[in-house]
């Protein structure tokens, strides 16, 4: 295995940091499989893909059709999944369309297409650090965090790369009207928050650090997933549609 310091994503201390957790709840113990099954893949991508190609024609389709099943197993959804590389752009770029049982399918996909995008963001060398959307595989965020100097860092579900973005704007249509502009914050826990934007009714789950490299940023979003259910009940509807449905198959309750 590489060093702890190796990537952010895939390390020791995190699968340490899983290992303890996922003993609470059964999603905890899929999410540490998937884990497991996405770091392996990374290792073996890493340094064989490259920034001159698209990621996606990068990707070897046996290998990401057995990574695919396997996330399948270990989330107990049984149906076939089809691994098409039109299916695959349509999700990226929308999201996922479909019912229940379609959204858990394309949740594996998602899922699968994490490890080989984050080895393809280890090779890319100065990726600009500012935009209203991921500068290393366009990727609209999925999180954001405020460090402890107060800057706001926006994160990619997809590659796993964060850069910098106004504190008071909306990231996904660049609203900076403060009386347009919101967040609300469970009970005794002003560290996670959402901030939410009345003139494109969208939302970012927001993570108040005051220490940036403390937490595990998946596992916290997958701990505080009460706070995008209560964003949607107000009418609300997250950034990055495409990560809406990321951890479905990790919830998937229908075993």
């Amino acid at each position: 295995m590489f060093d702890d310091g190796f990537d952010g994503f895939f390390n020791r201390l995190v699968r340490d940091r899983l290992n303890k957790e996922k003993a609470k709840a059964p999603y905890l113990a899929r999410y540490a499989e998937v884990y497991r099954l996405q770091e392996r893949v990374f290792l073996g991508a890493h340094g064989v893909m490259n920034t001159s190609d698209d990621p996606l024609n990068q990707i070897p389709e046996p290998s990401f059709r057995e990574l695919v099943n396997s996330i399948a197993n270990a989330c107990s959804v049984s149906q076939y999944i089809d691994v098409k590389p039109m299916r695959i752009r349509q999700l990226l770029s929308e999201g996922s369309c479909h019912g229940p049982d379609e959204a858990l399918a394309d949740s594996c996909i998602m899922l699968a297409l994490v490890p080989y995008f984050h080895a393809f963001r280890k090779e890319v060398i100065d990726a600009p650090d500012s935009g209203d959307a991921c500068p290393v595989c366009g990727q609209k965020p999925y999180l954001a965090t405020i460090d402890e100097g107060g800057a706001r860092h926006l994160h990619c579900w997809l590659c796993g790369h964060s850069w910098a973005f106004p504190r008071l704007t909306c990231p996904n249509c660049g609203n900076n009207k403060q009386d347009r502009l919101g967040y609300f914050y469970p009970p005794g826990d002003r560290s996670s928050r959402v901030q939410v934007c009345h003139e494109c009714n969208t939302y970012i789950k927001t993570f108040v650090f005051s220490d940036a490299g403390e937490t595990f940023l998946p596992l916290k979003d997958l701990l505080t997933i009460g706070l995008d259910l209560a964003a949607e009940r107000e009418g609300f509807q997250k950034c990055s549609q495409a990560a809406r449905t990321l951890y479905f198959a990790v919830f998937n309750t229908t075993e």
